[in-house]
C-alpha cells in the first residue's frame, strides 16, 4: 500500500521572509512622522494622516502632493509608472531622493 500524498492546508502560496521585507520599507517624513510597509501601502497611510478628503484617489493624492512640494520645497515629485503600484514606488522613492522622507531600514 502506497501512501497518500498529504493535502496542504494553506490554498494561497506565501511569501517568503525575504519577499516580504524586500517589498516593506520604513520610512520617516521630514516631521517626523513614520510610515511603514509597501509603498502602496505608505501612500495610503499618507492620505488617511492628511487632510484631504478620505474619498480621494491615490493618484489624485500623489499629484496635489507633488503639486505642493514643488511650491513650498522646489521638490520635484515623481508618480510614473504603468501600475498604481509603480507610480505609488516612484512617488515614495522621489520623497526619499528629495529629502522630504527618510528611509530607515
Amino acid at each position: 500500500m502506497q501512501a497518500m500524498p498529504t493535502k496542504s492546508t494553506s490554498a494561497k502560496p506565501t511569501k517568503s521572509r525575504a519577499q516580504s521585507r524586500a517589498a516593506a520599507l520604513q520610512i520617516v517624513m521630514s516631521d517626523g512622522t513614520p510610515f511603514e510597509g509597501t509603498p502602496i501601502e505608505i501612500v495610503r497611510s499618507m492620505l488617511k494622516c492628511s487632510h484631504e478628503s478620505k474619498s480621494m484617489t491615490l493618484d489624485l493624492y500623489m499629484a496635489r502632493t507633488a503639486d505642493r512640494a514643488k511650491l513650498v520645497f522646489d521638490a520635484k515629485l515623481d508618480a510614473l509608472g504603468a501600475t498604481l503600484e509603480a507610480r505609488a514606488d516612484a512617488f515614495v522613492r522621489s520623497l526619499i531622493r528629495n529629502g522630504l522622507a527618510m528611509e530607515t531600514n
